[in-house]
């Protein structure tokens, strides 16, 4: 974070690094990479909490047959005058009990 905004950035084990808007490592990572880049366009204009929802939706969809619960997820949050801090489990599975609640109702409103 600095006085132009939030900055993400990828390390390599090369030694480049590369900045994002969003990203994913790790296990089936591309999944959440796929659903980053499809809701890209829409990051500049979205809520601390709609962001909060992509990241966990981004990571649900990485899980193969598992429901996605805050005991295997950790949502730490840095902003303009907020100091880095880590989201308690229970705050945590109310966000995601919620975007579940959204998600299951999305399709009959389409």
């Amino acid at each position: 974070m600095d006085e132009s905004g939030a900055h993400l950035y990828y390390n390599c084990p090369s030694g480049n690094y590369f900045e994002y808007q969003a990203f994913a490592i790790g296990s089936r990572s591309q999944a959440a990479k796929t659903y980053l880049e499809r809701r890209f366009e829409n990051f500049t204009g979205s809520s601390r909490e709609d962001l909060i929802k992509d990241a966990l939706i981004a990571t649900r969809e990485t899980l193969q047959g598992e429901k996605l619960r805050s005991s295997i997820c950790t949502i730490a949050v840095v902003g303009v005058g907020e100091s880095f801090h880590i989201l308690d489990q229970d705050t945590v599975q109310k966000l995601i009990d919620e975007f579940e609640i959204v998600q299951d109702e999305a399709p009959a409103a389409e």
